[in-house]
């Protein structure tokens, strides 16, 4: 077998030998002895190979030879500006065939759109759009944006609101009728016809003591005319109402269905659609916009309690927030998002930093709206967690504080909510249900085997009589919110927990997100007591920040155009620093200083504002004791004076600009004891001088040193018997005369004498020739006139005589009237008004105790107005007649009597006339045929 095995082998071996032995010879041999035939081949170098020739024979065989070296084809890249989306490159060497950059290539990072944005703003029905155009590139974003999805209130509930639990049901007599009558009339020959609208209230009942309106109209309508013929007066043609053709007609209210019969025929309206389209027509807007109002109102009605809160806070100047408050608040962020709010604790001085962070809210608000409670819940702590938590809650009142421990260790195991955050549900529940702070962690050494329920009503000083009632109320209270937990959503349980509706906190929220075009930071900071320590604030290029150290506040303002304003304010005053660019422009400094020499207080004001330049505003006044006894103030600024010169050089007219710092007004003040006190205002050249001593002023205004007007105002006083007769005048002139009087007489403190006159010039311009001249001149002539006069007297007998004197020119009613004379005696007032002493209208007013009347009478003698309200008295029954007329025409004739009985108010109208209008081709009007009665109840 061996021997076998070895021959095998060696066969094989002799055979694969003989075969290499084979090809060689065919390839270097030909039978003829032919040698080798090669074909080239030429490979290029690329950038990181290197060429050569490649020689090869048919049968295989082949060398390589002229190698080339590798190398890159650089060229220069011109510079390739960056678009809004692309980024480009700075200009560079690069490889043309392979891309290879010799040394650094930069990037230059895209510019970004900049977008112009346009709104088609949603309607309550209909989506609209934001639409975003860039400028540079013309790139396009449309966003949608929801429809307002508002709904109008509810007619009938407002309604039933605005009546409250009143109820209201008409009551007629027999044959009671509400005649409407119009007259048309053919002005030259008073012919034509009398028609008239019968109206018979059968039923009327208003009722707004429930939820929604419920009212009830039952009425019979006819219509019937007469002709008029000029011979009888239209007030004595008599329209029969018997021969008037009737329909019935009847409306039924409940809540927001209406139905309507007329004549037995029915249909049927909803109440918000007919009055709001009823509405629209009558103020000319679309039903849409009406429901874009709603929403509008809807989401101002979300942030009105943010803005009262704010307006308070502003109010009560730096805010302050109790530990205990600002714990739960931190509570609450905690439980709605930690990122909306974050809050950090300095180690060392215990202040905390509250931080918005809007994107982190906006995306909270997406992720909770439209989820349910449950929903989010589940989705943070898992599935199970809102049935444990409902029955955690329901079984908390009767639980022991030792059985809560327990049962919340349970429920954290159970669903992963940390013990910590079942304890603050807990305490959140009671400080939002009972408003007061509650620990449960705190009470439970103390209060181990008791009850919460139990526990609750002691810390609230409920007695035993009341307390069932009070565990009763917090089983309901925790009952609802089990409820909630299981029903409402995330948004009915915020707007519930701050706003007090039923819904709309998110979509207040998202409204006031989207008002924030640009990114808002806010931080404020708290110390350990809940005093702000710091703040700051930023949206856009707007920063505003406070930092409080002690009793010094600094404020400091950036605004756009590097403009920073730096107000620092403590015990010694202000100081404020304006810069702009790094450069300061403006400062100034408010300061108070107090020195007490002997019994007095001695208080000094300075305040001082600069520009770079120069003092622009002093101002320092000292008081003693609280007296002003001196005051210096001025003001300064630029004159600036433009010209223009020719500059030869460029062959133009150039425009210079020239500031001159000058002082515009300044004021002193000095108490100067005996001597008076003593005002000067000094403005350019002019100088006002007030002086007062001993009650009277004296006043002096001179220009360029010369005085130009003067005034006094001198107080006397005069015993006669047992009277004090005071008299005060006053008198301001010119250089020439008196331009206004001012004189009042009193008699033991009542007036009873006052005259004051306004005078002036009435200047003429004339044209003469001046032969000197050769030629015409203008003159003109001043002519000095009263311009109005009034004196008042209060005479002997009682009477109080008012007289008015007017001058023509004064005003163009003057040229009607010129003089007013009014008397008063007692409870009787008479005005006259006349021109050139004739008498032209007297006006009456008059009151007793039966009423008042007021009448307005021509020069004739006619009344032309007369209104009189004559009062009723008969047992409870109260009211008055009424009486209206203009020039014999009655506009109003009619009584109207309040009639009180127990939870009830009976309102009787009976009105023999109510003018509508009236023309010279139809009169309208409204009378009442019998009693017509409204009995209101509560």
């Amino acid at each position: 077998m061996r021997s076998t095995k070895k021959l095998v082998t060696l066969s094989l071996t002799v055979l694969v030998l003989a075969t290499v032995l084979f090809t060689l010879a065919a390839c270097f041999l030909t039978p003829d002895g032919h040698q080798h035939s090669y074909v080239d081949e030429v490979v290029a170098p690329t950038c990181t190979e290197k060429g050569y020739t490649k020689h090869t024979c048919s049968c295989g065989d082949s060398y390589t030879d002229n190698e080339t070296p590798a190398a890159h084809k650089m060229q220069q890249v011109a510079r390739k500006n960056p678009t809004c989306s692309e980024a480009g490159v700075e200009a560079h060497l690069a490889c043309s065939l392979c891309g290879y950059v010799d040394g650094e290539k930069v990037v230059i990072p895209a510019e970004g759109h900049t977008y112009m944005t346009t709104y088609q703003y949603p309607t309550a029905t209909q989506a609209g759009s934001k639409t975003s155009i860039c400028r540079v590139c013309g790139d396009k974003q449309i966003v949608s944006i929801d429809a307002l999805s508002a709904t109008l209130p509810n007619v009938s509930e407002v309604l039933a609101n605005i009546i409250g639990t009143l109820s209201a049901t008409l009551e007629v007599t027999e044959g009671s009728y509400l005649v409407y009558v119009t007259e048309l009339k053919d002005y030259t020959s008073e012919t034509g016809s009398k028609q008239a609208l019968f109206i018979e209230l059968a039923e009327v009942s208003v009722d707004g003591s429930g939820e929604t309106l419920k009212a009830h109209l039952k009425v019979k309508i006819g219509f019937a005319e007469a002709t008029l013929t000029g011979l009888v007066p239209a007030e004595d043609v008599v329209v029969d109402k018997n021969n008037a053709e009737y329909f019935e007609l009847s409306v039924y209210v409940n809540g927001e269905d209406v139905s309507i019969a007329v004549n037995g025929e029915n249909s049927s309206v909803k109440l918000s659609e007919a009055v709001y389209g009823a509405l629209s027509n009558m103020l000319g807007v679309d039903v849409e916009d009406m429901l874009v109002g709603a929403y509008l109102s809807q989401e101002l009605s979300n942030l009105l309690p943010l803005i009262e809160k704010a307006l308070n806070n502003a109010v009560q100047g730096l805010p302050t927030v109790s530990p205990e408050y600002s714990e739960h608040l931190e509570e609450l962020f905690a439980l709605l998002g930690e990122e909306i709010v974050t809050v950090t604790t300095d180690s060392k001085t215990g202040n905390k930093t509250y931080s918005l962070n809007l994107a982190a809210l906006t995306k909270l608000v997406e992720e909770v709206e439209g989820k349910t409670l449950a929903e989010y819940l589940e989705s943070v702590f898992g599935e199970n967690v809102v049935g444990e938590l409902t029955s955690f809650l329901k079984a908390l009142p009767d639980k022991t504080v030792k059985d809560i421990v327990n049962a919340a260790v349970d429920l954290a195991d159970g669903t992963g909510v940390a013990i910590e955050d079942v304890y603050m549900l807990i305490d959140l529940y009671v400080y939002f249900t009972l408003d007061m702070e509650f620990s449960i962690e705190e009470q439970i050494s103390d209060h181990y085997n008791q009850t919460l329920a139990e526990l609750l009503a002691e810390l609230n000083g409920i007695d035993a009589a009341n307390q069932a009632d009070f565990i009763n109320t917090i089983k309901e209270s925790l009952n609802q919110v089990a409820e909630m937990l299981e029903t409402a959503s995330v948004d009915e349980l915020l707007s519930l927990m701050f706003t007090g509706a039923e819904e709309g906190f998110l979509d207040g929220i998202k409204t006031a997100i989207g008002m924030l075009d640009e990114q808002i930071t806010l931080n404020i900071t708290l110390d350990a007591e809940g005093n702000m320590t710091s703040m700051y604030y930023a949206l856009g290029e707007m920063q505003y920040s406070i930092t409080v150290n002690g009793d010094e506040v600094t404020m400091n303002i950036v605004m756009p155009g590097d403009i920073v304003i730096t107000a620092v304010c403590n015990s010694n005053g202000i100081n404020v620093v304006v810069t702009e660019n790094d450069k300061q422009v403006a400062s100034g400094n408010i300061t108070v200083t107090e020195v007490v020499e002997g019994d007095d207080v001695i208080s000094t004001l300075e305040v001082d504002l600069r520009d770079d330049r120069n003092d622009l505003f002093d101002y320092r006044i000292v008081t003693v004791n609280g007296v002003i006894t001196e005051a210096d103030i001025v003001v300064r600024g630029y004159d600036v004076a433009y010209d223009s010169i020719y500059d030869s050089e460029t062959d133009s007219w150039i425009e210079t600009k020239e500031e001159t710092f000058v002082t515009n007004v300044t004021v002193e003040y000095d108490d100067l004891g005996d001597a008076g006190k003593v005002l000067s205002i000094t403005s350019n050249s002019t100088v006002i001088t007030i002086t007062e001593k001993d009650g009277n002023l004296t006043l002096v205004v001179t220009e360029d040193d010369k005085q130009v007007a003067s005034g006094s105002v001198t107080k006397a006083e005069a015993i006669e018997g047992d009277d004090v007769i005071t008299t005060l005048e006053a008198v301001l002139e010119d250089d020439q005369n008196e331009l206004l009087v001012y004189r009042t007489v009193s008699v033991n403190g009542v007036v009873t004498e006052v005259y004051a006159a306004v005078k002036g010039y009435i200047s003429s311009y004339d044209v003469v020739y001046d032969p000197e001249l050769d030629e015409y001149v203008e003159i003109r002539e001043e002519t000095y006139v009263t311009w109005l006069e009034v004196t008042y007297q209060s005479l002997d007998d009682g009477s109080k005589v008012l007289d008015v004197n007017a001058h023509d020119e004064l005003h163009p009613m003057t040229e009607n009237v010129d003089q007013l004379t009014i008397t008063v005696v007692g409870d009787q007032i008479s005005a006259v008004l006349s021109k050139d002493g004739e008498q032209l209208t007297t006006v009456n007013f008059s009151t007793d105790e039966n009423g008042l009347t007021f009448e307005v009478i021509d020069s004739e003698g006619s009344n032309a107005v007369l209104l009189s309200l004559e009062a009723i008295e008969d047992g409870d029954s109260v009211g008055f007649d009424a009486l209206f007329e203009v020039f014999g025409v009655t506009y109003l004739d009619g009584t109207v009597t309040f009639a009180p009985a127990a939870n009830a108010l009976t309102i009787s109208i009976d009105v023999d006339r109510l003018l509508i209008s009236d023309d010279s081709f139809s009169t309208n009007y409204v009378e009442f045929e019998g009693a017509i009665q409204f009995k209101i109840a509560d």
